[in-house]
């Protein structure tokens, strides 16, 4: 479930990696830089512990339902950590190494480009 959630969270992080403004890219990059930078033990600890110690998330009737169990706050680390984190890295570097003649000629075949993006 965690790839599933994780993929769907990276495609557009990788594309707003790749946008020329510095405030989408810096974001993505201090988004990317803190989770695979604190080892996933701790991200845990402070998902399962650290969250629902705040205020905000106890008076919050959903949040403190979702925090209270531990597979959903396991599912939340590994999702942000594994899988979103390390694959906002890896797709730029694709989208980057993409030929521009790929792209022209799947536009000539008529893709759109949601498609585009997907394939």
């Amino acid at each position: 479930m965690s790839i599933g959630l994780g993929f769907c969270l990276s495609v557009p992080l990788a594309r707003r990696a790749r946008r020329r403004t510095s405030c989408c890219r810096g974001s993505v990059w201090l988004y990317t830089y803190v989770f695979r930078g604190t080892p996933l033990y701790v991200q845990l600890l402070l998902c399962y512990t650290g969250l629902y110690s705040l205020q905000v998330v106890r008076d919050h009737i959903l949040l403190s339902e979702f925090f209270r169990s531990g597979m959903n706050c396991t599912l939340l680390a590994f999702t942000l950590n594994n899988t979103c984190a390390y694959t906002t890295e890896i797709f730029p570097g694709a989208i980057k190494a993409t030929p521009y003649g790929e792209i022209e000629a799947a536009r000539a075949y008529g893709m759109s480009t949601f498609t585009l993006i997907a394939a």
